[in-house]
């Protein structure tokens, strides 16, 4: 469905490989029952977050992957939690 799709991605690879004809929806180009299942290409991926702008002369990009462990993990997030003392720096 990638061919109907109007998000960033979608958006970009239909200006690159499709039609320049407005209106006309590109041929799918991989056929995803060919693809590996999530469970064999999970341990190749990591948490990661990216950010696009456009800018007058381009476009401004910036990203951050979290780095795997020793063990081939990526730890998990911790969890804090505050009470008001501790805010107050009351707490002992």
């Amino acid at each position: 469905r990638m061919p109907e799709s109007e998000g960033l991605l979608g958006s970009l690879l239909n200006q690159l490989f499709g039609t320049k004809e407005k209106g006309v929806i590109r041929d799918q180009q991989i056929d995803a029952d060919k693809m590996p299942k999530y469970v064999v290409v999970r341990p190749y991926l990591v948490p990661l977050g990216a950010y696009v702008q456009s800018e007058d002369d381009g476009w401004y990009g910036a990203g951050v992957a979290l780095k795997k462990n020793q063990n081939n993990e990526v730890p998990a997030a911790r969890e804090a939690s505050l009470s008001s003392a501790d805010i107050r720096g009351e707490s002992k």
